[in-house]
This record gives structure tokens, sequence and C-alpha cells, in this order.
């Protein structure tokens, strides 16, 4: 499902909300994530640009070295 039909269905959901407290609550939500959406985006952009300079200076990690921490970290 595309961002457009996500949206559409989240809509038609709210549309169907008799509770105030929840609306309440998902107004909440949708106010945080919009107030935070441009400050993720460019905290993201900024990782990835370190990321790739770090691979372009050959400090990056392969794929074998880095999956075992990570399924230690995950149990």
């Amino acid at each position: 499902m595309d961002l457009k039909e996500e949206k559409s269905l989240i809509i038609k959901q709210v549309d169907q909300i008799t509770d105030e407290s929840l609306i309440l609550a998902i107004r909440n939500l949708l106010d945080f994530g919009l107030s935070h959406q441009f400050y993720e985006d460019k905290e993201l952009e900024a990782s990835i640009d370190r990321g790739l300079l770090q691979l372009k200076k050959g400090e990056g990690l392969n794929h074998e070295a880095v999956w075992p921490e990570l399924i230690k970290n995950l149990k």
C-alpha cells in the first residue's frame, strides 16, 4: 500500500471514531509527529552523510562484522 492509500485508510478510520479522548490522543500524536518531522529528516540526512563519508574513508564495517552484534542486542 502506498502513502496515499495509507492516508486515505487512516482518514476513513478517524471518521468512524466517536470517542473524544481517542480523537484528542490522535491529534496529540499528529501534532508531535508533524513538529518533529523536519528535524528528524535533517538528522537522518546528516547521519546518512556521515556514514557515506566513513565508507569513503574505509571506516565502515561489513555485514558479517555487524550482524552478530545486532542479533545479540536484539535478544
